[in-house]
């Protein structure tokens, strides 16, 4: 799937300085950014503890990783 999105040049400018110090591309980023949202917001709709499988498509194996990276955090965070 691809998203366009139209961001303010402040919001870009965050976005590119974050990936910079980070060392990730700016695409990484925002999908941390969106999956830590999402999860927030989701937060009620999962059991605490449940397993939940990732699916991603053969090329997309850096967001995978990425994703399964903030949910690990997301789970450290909770369990300090």
């Amino acid at each position: 799937m691809n998203l366009t999105l139209n961001l303010s040049p402040e919001l870009e400018q965050y976005l590119l300085q974050s990936a910079e110090r980070r060392g990730i591309s700016v695409e990484e980023v925002t999908l941390q950014i969106l999956m830590g949202c999402m999860q927030s917001q989701e937060q009620d709709l999962i059991a605490s503890g449940a397993v939940c499988d990732v699916w991603s498509p053969y090329d997309a194996f850096d967001a995978a990783q990425t994703m399964l990276g903030v949910l690990k955090q997301s789970k450290a965070q909770k369990d300090e």
